[in-house]
């Protein structure tokens, strides 16, 4: 594989988000093998994160998760002009602009899906996503797909499975594991974007429970991320008398600051592609508590890795954390167990190479 391709890839995003971290560690893991350019949003922080590597010349603006036909034109433009033979879309936003690309080009695509998430669109609009997918399939060369998304994808005949390439999440293993802490508070970790599928009300419900059975400041929940259902949580947190178990912090692109500063990951999601927060969380030997969906039990083994618990278990989720904060050994062993299960499972360097194979059977077909 000493061939060098021109790959273009393409997210509808470029704001804080395990997609776009996600692809800017792709890129910057195969830019010196091959000449990458990137269609993304301008939009902090990837897009100056993406030019630094590529250089912003390679760089074609698109709306954010927005599909408009003077967009597809100049992408097949910029295609053209720089004869890329391999397309990348990571999302289904992205999707919607490499599929048509490859009636106008000479490109082939590669497909991430990044969640499958069809049943929040109602009956009409499920059969209707269902429908365009298995358009958008036929002119797909390969997908990309979490165990989960791939799983989906079968059952909802999306795609021919033959061409579903399995390759989990992957992250970049730090030297140090975190320790049990040994202060008064147990940080907790939760990274969202306050939006439905990351259900961040979920999170009131479960303060409600830990103000049952703790203090606050023996219990912090540290919230990074921001969106427009931020400020009716924090109303819903005042309500239920438990704002005091929770601090919240802007988005960041020095993350791994607030995983060194955490004991636990707590996940309230919905449903989940391969959760790039929880594979960071383990590689920092993190023990998770994760609603038992989709994405998540993909990655957490009960009394294992961690913990999970329904969407409808706050109580369950609150009771999980309690324990870890008080029992080191569960604690340790938790830890340690993670931490190898993402150095053997989910290192990126090893994923990146997955990928890159993806793209040279995609331009044998």
């Amino acid at each position: 594989m000493g061939r060098r391709l021109k790959i273009l890839m393409i997210s509808a995003r470029a704001d804080f988000g395990g997609g776009p971290e996600h692809l800017y560690r792709l890129i910057s893991l195969l830019n010196e093998r091959h000449d990458i350019y990137a269609a993304i949003p301008d939009e902090k922080p990837y897009y100056d994160l993406i030019c630094g590597l590529i250089g912003r010349e390679r760089v074609y603006v698109i709306p954010h998760r927005k599909f408009t036909i003077s967009h597809l034109a100049g992408l097949k433009k910029f295609i053209d002009t720089n004869n890329i033979s391999v397309i990348h879309s990571h999302g289904k936003g992205a999707g919607t602009y490499s599929r048509p690309l490859t009636l106008l080009t000479k490109a082939v695509c590669v497909h991430t899906y990044h969640g499958i998430h069809i049943d929040k669109y109602g009956t009409l609009g499920a059969k209707l996503f269902i429908l365009l997918d298995r358009i958008f399939a036929r002119l797909t060369a390969q997908f990309i797909a979490a165990p989960g998304e791939y799983r989906e994808a079968e059952k909802r005949k999306l795609a021919d499975i033959n061409r579903i390439n399995i390759i989990s999440n992957g992250v970049i293993i730090p030297d140090v594991p975190v320790n049990f802490p040994v202060t008064d508070s147990f940080n907790i970790l939760h990274i969202t974007r306050f939006d439905e599928a990351k259900n961040p009300f979920l999170l009131a419900e479960i303060g409600a429970e830990l103000k049952n059975i703790t203090e606050p400041g023996k219990i912090v929940i540290n919230v990074v991320g921001e969106g427009k259902e931020k400020e009716e949580l924090q109303k819903k947190l005042a309500a239920n008398g438990c704002e005091g178990f929770f601090r919240f912090h802007e988005p960041t692109s020095n993350i791994a600051a607030h995983y060194l500063n955490s004991a636990c990951y707590l996940s309230t999601s919905k449903k989940e592609g391969m959760p790039l927060s929880v594979i960071e969380a383990m590689s920092y030997g993190i023990p998770c508590v994760v609603t038992d969906v989709t994405g998540n039990n993909d990655l957490i083994t009960e009394n294992e890795t961690g913990f999970l618990y329904k969407l409808d278990e706050p109580r369950k989720a609150a009771q999980q954390i309690v324990r870890l904060s008080q029992d080191e050994n569960l604690w340790s062993k938790l830890s340690i167990v993670s931490r190898a299960a993402a150095v053997e499972r989910f290192n990126f360097k090893d994923r990146a190479l997955e990928i890159e194979k993806v793209y040279f059977k995609a331009i044998m077909k």
